[in-house]
């Protein structure tokens, strides 16, 4: 690889390590919120077994869905289509 192709790649690979950090902190602390959401729309905390279910799901069907769209799209186009989505769900969930 050339230096001309690391000067393009780097600042992809910077900002998509960024965000599987980011997304992975704000997918691990879901447990953390239950107790205020909780209060917030007055539930129970065992209510929100839902949320754990669907997170669950969402990453087996995401898993499924990659290998198939690994065949029809460049993998840049994955990680950006994949970026958008979870940026969406994290905005609606919070």
């Amino acid at each position: 690889m050339d230096i001309k192709s690391r000067s393009k790649v780097l600042p992809l690979l910077i900002a998509y390590c960024s965000a599987f950090v980011f997304f992975g902190l704000v997918s691990g602390s879901i447990g953390t919120f239950i107790p205020l959401k909780a209060a917030q729309f007055r539930m129970r905390e065992t209510d929100f077994a839902m949320v754990f279910l669907s997170k669950g799901l969402g990453s087996l069907v995401g898993a499924c869905l990659s290998t198939y769209l690994m065949k029809l799209l460049k993998f840049h186009h994955i990680l950006v289509l994949s970026t958008l989505l979870i940026s969406i769900s994290v905005f609606l969930a919070t």
